[in-house]
């Protein structure tokens, strides 16, 4: 009597097998998307804290007589005042996107202003809406379009801030 041989099953994957690896590759997908969405998330919200640090640190630079006339960097720099994620050449800022931020007192009582250049479209319409909602500006220009004074609101911002790289200029109150 012959006996009936069962067949061992003989391939290079099996439909098990297959299925895993797809659930794996779709996991891996995901975290790569989810890790690149937290770092466009982190260097927007970078941006916003450096730009409010600025601006609250520029206020100790104020006399009796009010901020003097031209560039205040240098002082900022010299009393360390200035956050650790804005680089720092020479006597020259620059935020995250490696634009120049320029901070000028105008020979008075009234304030100074902040100057950030090179700003991608999304991170501008953030940044010019977030921190003109704060207590210490009273104006804001994006580009070359007018100031606005008081808040930004985000679908003013959406339209002047148009450029691929952006310019914003703070003024403040005090």
């Amino acid at each position: 009597m012959r006996s009936k041989r069962v067949g061992v099953q003989r391939g290079f994957l099996s439909i098990e097998a297959l299925g895993s690896g797809f659930y794996w590759l779709m996991g891996m997908i995901l975290a790569f998307g989810a890790v690149g969405a937290v770092y466009k998330l982190t260097s927007s919200n970078q941006e916003i804290q450096n730009t409010n640090q600025l601006l609250q640190v520029t206020r100790h630079l104020k006399s009796s007589r009010g901020y003097k006339k031209g560039s205040l960097v240098s002082e900022l720099i010299k009393l360390s005042m200035i956050p650790n994620t804005v680089t720092i050449s020479g006597n020259r800022l620059y935020n995250t996107h490696g634009g120049e931020i320029i901070i000028k007192g105008n020979d008075s009582r009234i304030g100074y202003t902040l100057e950030t250049r090179d700003i991608p479209q999304d991170e501008c319409i953030k940044l010019a809406s977030n921190i003109s909602r704060g207590s210490l500006v009273s104006k804001t220009k994006i580009n070359s379009g007018q100031e606005i004074n008081g808040e930004v609101e985000p679908d003013v911002a959406v339209t002047l801030c148009s450029e691929e790289k952006n310019i914003i200029l703070f003024s403040t109150r005090t």
